[in-house]
């Protein structure tokens, strides 16, 4: 008898450390202490960290354990636990003790962020994101759009990488990358559950009697599909606890209405307006919206996004951009393009086979160089300098220019010209040629003696 008392214990040893061989369950809260990740882990219904006055017998609580890391030795890297997110215990030899926390695949509530095989998609979540199982139920139950867009938006930092691109895009907070807007910003509504609308009519009081107007029968309104059409559904991320105002304003039954995520997507999706089942206050969401596809990564021009910022790489080219016509920068096998606004109007450097171009605000200023010259202009047709291998012109407006060459210097004004050395100078105007003058303007008062006379022309100051 003491031999099968000994081989029971035995049994249930090692049951028990079978059982904590490996636990599939959840993480309930995240700590970095000492340079180190450490997670509570919970297997069971009871979502409540260990220590807490909250418990449940069907549900195995670990203390803190350490998080695993994909790597340690030369190459590290760091990726957070969080709240929520599926794990797997694997304790040696079966001792929860000395055990350790990985991450577990993907599931209904928490999808793959991309869904192409060859490609490495890597999404950041925003900072308070903490969420619980509702809520990242709630978040996802959007489709594509509940990851983009709105107050709620937890991803606005995605990272693509394929074998011939690389794309990084950085959304501000709340950016909307969708003409739709964020109906997946509505999970936070959660708690307006079990549509009611049997009692809505008497609630309003003083529009009479809706059930005589022309047949009217809300519940025939089968087929919602073409009103996403005719209106513009931009943003209901807004709304508030439609609860809390329904009991301002004295309509009570209102706090009954359902969980509007399922209704919109219903409406949008042409299926049938019908209240989605669950009592008050439940989850209401059913298998198929927990079967979330994956993400769509933002669409992002190349003149850039608003409050976007953009870093593409692929086999033609590097394009960096800051919001949308706001800083570019584009590198391709033809030409190397910095720009700040849009094409031509503030600021933009290119660099291509046959130049390079510096140019500020709708060609205010301009610096061109080539192979064979050198200009620079400020305005167009105001202020010029032209520099080759044969000569140097500086002109102002259309008439006035001075021009340098190897043999001789061309002075040429559109309506008076100077000319001086050591105080005395040559001021030549329409109507006469001053000599030997001691300023730029200054006018002779002597006439020259010519063979023929005084000249009308030529004027002379004497010493």
């Amino acid at each position: 008898m003491r031999a099968l008392h000994a081989m029971e214990r035995r049994l249930q040893d090692l049951e028990r450390k079978f059982q904590g061989k490996e636990r599939l369950g959840k993480i309930v809260d995240v700590k970095f202490e000492k340079q180190r990740w450490y997670v509570k882990f919970n297997d069971g219904q009871d979502q409540n960290p260990s220590g807490t006055a909250s418990s449940r017998g069907d549900t195995v609580k670990s203390d803190w354990m350490p998080w695993q890391s994909f790597s340690h030795g030369t190459i590290k890297s760091s990726i957070p636990p969080k709240k929520g997110q599926h794990a797997l215990m694997r304790g040696v030899d079966g001792m929860m003790e000395l055990a350790t926390v990985e991450p577990y695949h993907y599931g209904p509530d928490n999808p793959s962020p991309h869904g192409k095989p060859d490609e490495i998609v890597h999404l950041v979540e925003d900072e308070g994101h903490q969420t619980s199982e509702q809520g990242q139920q709630g978040d996802g139950s959007g489709g594509d759009n509940g990851s983009q867009g709105g107050s709620n938006n937890k991803y606005n930092t995605w990272q693509r990488v394929t074998k011939n691109l690389h794309h990084l895009i950085i959304q501000k907070k709340g950016a909307n990358m969708d003409a739709m807007g964020d109906l997946g910003g509505l999970a936070g509504m959660a708690g307006l559950n079990g549509l009611d609308m049997s009692n809505f009519t008497s609630a309003i009081g003083g529009l009479g009697n809706l059930s005589s107007i022309a047949g009217l029968n809300l519940g025939n309104l089968a087929d919602f599909s073409q009103i996403s059409s005719m209106i513009n559904i931009s943003n209901l991320s807004k709304f508030a606890d439609l609860g809390q105002i329904a009991q301002a304003a004295g309509m009570g039954q209102l706090t009954q209405v359902g969980n509007i995520v399922n209704t919109v997507q219903s409406v949008l999706g042409g299926a049938s307006f019908q209240a989605p089942g669950g009592d008050p206050g439940a989850d209401g969401q059913g298998a198929a919206q927990k079967q979330q596809a994956s993400r769509k990564i933002p669409e992002v021009g190349d003149n850039g996004h608003s409050d976007t910022t953009s870093v593409l790489a692929d086999h033609e080219k590097i394009l960096k951009t800051v919001g949308e016509n706001k800083s570019l920068y584009r590198q391709d096998e033809d030409k190397v393009n910095i720009r700040y606004g849009e094409e031509g109007k503030k600021a933009d450097v290119l660099i291509d086979g046959d130049q390079v171009k510096i140019q500020f605000k709708d060609k205010a200023a301009v610096v061109k160089w080539s192979d064979n010259d050198l200009n620079l202009s400020f305005g167009d047709k105001q202020a010029n300098i032209k520099l080759d291998k044969d000569q140097v012109v500086l002109t102002q407006g259309d008439k006035t220019s001075v021009t340098i060459q190897n043999d001789h210097v061309e002075v040429k004004g559109a309506t008076a010209c100077s000319c001086g050395v050591d105080g005395r100078w040559v001021y030549v105007t329409p109507d006469r040629v001053n000599l030997g003058v001691s300023g730029p303007t200054e006018q002779a008062d002597v006439r020259v003696m010519t063979e023929a006379g005084p000249s009308q022309k030529v004027w002379a100051k004497l010493a």
